[in-house]
């Protein structure tokens, strides 16, 4: 598509993994992170050029960011 990338990001992880908890502020790091995919859910919803797509596959944790240089009417 003309105009439209796709930024991908895979992860692995041991445990489960709470996709409602993602993007909340929460994290088992510790004080002081966690912060990082709030934000970035914050920005997404304001801007009608992004996309983002989250998904557990197997033992990965995907990470996908639409960008669009055009939005549909």
């Amino acid at each position: 598509m003309k105009g439209n990338s796709c930024i991908t990001v895979e992860n692995t992880y041991l445990g489960n993994i709470n996709k409602d908890k993602i993007g909340t502020g929460y994290t088992t790091k510790g004080k002081g992170h966690g912060f990082g995919l709030q934000l970035t859910k914050d920005i997404i919803k304001n801007n009608k050029y992004l996309k983002y797509e989250f998904s557990v596959v197997d033992n990965m944790v995907v990470s996908k960011l639409f960008i669009s240089s055009t939005t549909k009417n």
